[in-house]
C-alpha cells in the first residue's frame, strides 16, 4: 500500500501509528461529518495541516467498508453546508486493504493555512487547531485573532461597555448636517453608517471603537488618552512642588470633533500678539506662535 503523493511523510505506516500533531490527525469514517468539518476549520485558521478520514484515533485501518455512502458526503465536507467560509484544501484518495483484509480506501483532506481570513462553521464559530487537538475559540479569543488578521479594525470592534445613553446628541447632530442627512432620525443615522450596533450576545446597543471616540460625551471613560490636556506655564520648563509654574490647565473630553475645536479655541486664547512697525509703515501684528504649527499639532 502507498501513502500519499502529496505529503510524502504521509505513508500508511505514518498515519497509523504516528502520534497526532499539529499538521496531522486522523479520525474514522463513521465521525459525525459536522465534527470533522470543525477540524478541518481548525487545521485552516492554524498553519494548515492534513485530516485523514478511514482511520480510527487507535490506528486500526478501517476505511469506509462500514459506512460507504459517508465517502461521497466526506467529499463535500468543505462545502457550505458545514462550513461558512471556505478554505483552501485538495482531496486525495488512497487505495489500501482494510484491517478485515478487504480492498477499501481512505480520504486525506490537505488543508492550507488560511492567512487572512478565518475559517468559520455554519453557526459562526471558530475552531483552532492547538498542538494534537482542535479547540472552539471564545468570543474573545476570535477577536484578538481577527485583529490579528485585519479581518476587522479597531475602530469596527464592538465597545460593549458603551451604550445609547453615552450618546453626544448634539455631535450627531453636527454630523448630520455635514452629511446632509437632514430627514433622518439621529440615532438611525448612527445605525445606517455602523457606528451603533446590537450586540448578539446582551442584545442592547453598543457604540463601536470609532462610534465611541466620535459620537461619546467623553471617549476618555472608555479610552483614557481619548482627550485633550492643555497646560500653560511661565518660562521654559515646568515646575513642580512650590515652585508649579502652570498659569493654565484646561482637559477637554468630549467627542474627538469637539475636542479639536475647544482646544484649538483655548490655545488661541492663551496666546499673545506683537505689534510692530513694518517695513512700509504700516503697523503689523502677528501671534506669539504661529498658527498653522500649534493647530498641525494639535491635529
Amino acid at each position: 500500500m502507498e501513502g500519499s503523493k502529496i505529503n510524502s511523510i504521509l505513508t500508511i505506516e505514518y498515519m497509523c501509528n504516528e502520534k497526532e500533531n499539529q499538521f496531522f490527525d486522523r479520525k474514522s469514517a463513521k465521525k459525525d461529518i459536522k465534527e470533522l468539518a470543525n477540524h478541518i476549520a481548525g487545521f485552516a485558521n492554524a498553519s494548515g495541516g492534513t485530516l485523514v478520514i478511514g482511520i480510527s484515533d487507535d490506528g486500526k485501518l478501517e476505511g469506509f467498508e462500514e459506512c460507504p455512502e459517508k465517502y461521497n458526503k466526506f467529499l463535500k465536507i468543505t462545502s457550505g453546508d458545514y462550513l461558512k467560509t471556505m478554505p483552501k484544501f485538495e482531496n486525495e484518495t488512497i487505495n489500501i486493504i482494510n484491517y478485515k483484509g478487504n480492498k477499501d480506501k481512505i480520504l486525506l483532506i490537505h488543508i492550507s493555512p488560511s492567512i487572512n481570513t478565518l475559517i468559520r462553521n455554519v453557526k459562526d464559530e471558530v475552531y483552532l487547531r492547538q498542538g494534537d487537538s482542535t479547540n472552539k475559540l471564545s468570543s474573545e479569543q476570535v477577536k484578538i485573532i481577527e485583529l490579528d488578521r485585519h479581518e476587522i479594525s479597531f475602530e469596527e470592534q464592538l465597545n460593549t461597555r458603551s451604550s445609547i445613553d453615552d450618546i453626544d446628541l448634539d455631535m450627531v447632530e453636527i454630523y448630520k448636517n455635514a452629511i446632509s442627512a437632514n430627514e433622518q432620525d439621529l440615532l438611525d443615522i448612527l445605525r445606517a453608517r455602523r457606528f451603533l450596533i446590537k450586540d448578539d450576545i446582551t442584545r442592547k446597543e453598543c457604540l463601536t471603537n470609532a462610534g465611541t471616540l466620535l459620537f461619546a460625551k467623553d471617549p476618555s471613560l472608555f479610552f483614557p488618552t481619548a482627550r485633550v490636556r492643555v497646560i500653560k506655564f511661565e518660562g521654559k520648563e515646568m515646575q513642580t512642588g512650590a515652585d508649579l509654574n502652570i498659569v493654565k490647565d484646561k482637559t477637554f473630553a468630549m467627542p474627538l470633533y469637539k475636542q479639536i475645536k475647544e482646544s484649538q479655541k483655548f490655545v488661541d486664547t492663551q496666546l499673545r500678539e506683537f505689534t510692530h512697525l513694518g517695513t512700509d509703515g504700516e503697523f503689523v501684528t502677528v501671534p506669539e506662535y504661529p498658527k498653522f504649527a500649534w493647530e498641525e499639532r494639535n491635529n
